[in-house]
């Protein structure tokens, strides 16, 4: 599976996640402590966090990393 791939159905499974839990992008990327432009990077898969990152937006969600990462 190519990188980019990867990072697009990450950043769909982010914002399915998000939307699911009635939150803006402004919202999630405020509990994150990211900025919200990086964050509609990340939900379009134009930018590639680091773990990091991904563990801050898992944690704002209230979820595991292994559960951010389930629709991959």
């Amino acid at each position: 599976m190519k990188t980019g791939k990867i990072y697009r159905q990450l950043g769909q499974h982010i914002q399915l996640l998000r939307k699911n839990t009635h939150l803006s992008q402004e919202q999630l990327a405020a509990r994150a402590g990211i900025n919200r432009v990086y964050m509609g990077n990340i939900e379009q898969g134009t930018k590639r966090p680091s773990l990091e990152v991904l563990a801050k937006i898992a944690n704002a969600l209230e979820l595991s990393l292994a559960q951010l990462f389930s629709s991959i």
